[in-house]
């Protein structure tokens, strides 16, 4: 399993002509003064309306950040409570002032049968609101606590993964001869440069939904798969994303290794759990330089390949714009 941070949203929910109601939104703002940590996206939601289904798949997490109310708490008191989406009708998805819509939604998602991941509500305690800009003191008081809360479990999720990702590397296993010759970008090679292909791959275990690598970063790693699928995925303007293809047992997903600036152009999420052979891009790189004719067949693989895929992207966009 990777070690990377999952993907996890923040989102602001509130209405801040509603005075404290605006709690949700105001965090927000006061988060997005300083930078995200990686693969965290802080958001305002509004007033949380029926778009959260179609962007809550697209992370792996979300935590709300919302005004509740509870008589019994002063206002300002900062609340924390995990939602799971089953639970759309228990008193944890009614705590929030917008509960009609956060149960509502959490029930039409189970009616439609979409997963959704796990919901953490970060609440801020408010008493009748009214209609006005500003929080009260006490409630800007909480809302300035709960982001100094939010930060610090941001630190400590990032050195989770640090810690996770140490231990991930020691047990990563050395690949084989036959893994390398399950492989189709290696085909037409002999068996000494499969034997050379496994002295530089590790193999690597992910789990289903787990992004291995995302759009736009570092592409460091090639990723031959032994078992499982994985989903290339593009990144549209309008927040959602776009499966373009998905590679199978046998195949190869992460190009980008081979070609300038080396930057990932989709990102790769596990439709299943999934086991890859690991290649280093400046190991596969020196590799080629020290043997040019094993460089070279890897290379034509690589362009018959991605014209293959290109080809099957084309019609996939095509069918896509008559439907």
């Amino acid at each position: 399993m990777s070690a990377d941070p999952s993907a996890l949203l923040l989102l602001g929910i509130g209405n801040p002509l509603i005075g404290d109601d605006g709690a949700g939104i105001r965090a927000v703002e006061l988060l997005r003064s300083e930078p995200m940590p990686p693969r965290v996206t802080c958001l305002d939601g509004g007033t949380l309306g029926p778009d959260f289904l179609t962007l809550a798949p697209q992370y792996d997490e979300i935590w709300l950040l919302d005004a509740i109310c509870a008589d019994d708490l002063a206002p300002g008191t900062v609340v924390r409570s995990a939602v799971q989406p089953e639970q759309a009708t228990d008193n944890k998805a009614s705590l929030s002032l917008h509960s009609m819509n956060l149960a509502g939604i959490l029930q039409l998602a189970a009616t439609l049968k979409m997963t959704l991941p796990p919901i953490l509500l970060w609440g801020i305690v408010v008493h009748r609101p009214v209609q006005e800009i500003g929080l009260t003191p006490a409630v800007e008081s909480g809302t300035r606590r709960l982001v100094r809360d939010l930060r610090q479990a941001l630190a400590e999720r990032m050195s989770t993964c640090k810690s996770d990702k140490r231990s991930h590397a020691m047990a990563s296993q050395q690949a084989s001869v036959s893994q390398i010759d399950g492989i189709r970008l290696f085909k037409e090679l002999d068996t000494a440069a499969h034997e050379r292909l496994a002295a530089l791959a590790t193999v690597q275990q992910f789990a289903r939904g787990e992004q291995i690598f995302e759009e736009g970063r570092s592409a460091d790693n090639l990723y031959c798969l032994v078992k499982g699928r994985v989903a290339l995925q593009l990144d549209l303007p309008n927040k959602r994303r776009m499966t373009i293809y998905t590679a199978r047992a046998g195949g190869s997903i992460g190009w980008s290794v081979f070609v300038e600036p080396h930057e990932y152009t989709v990102s790769g999420r596990c439709v299943e759990e999934t086991e890859a052979l690991v290649f280093p891009k400046d190991a596969l790189w020196d590799l080629f330089a020290e043997d040019q004719q094993l460089g070279f067949l890897v290379m034509k693989q690589v362009a018959r390949t991605v014209a293959r895929r290109f080809k099957d992207t084309s019609l996939q966009l095509v069918s896509l714009a008559y439907t």
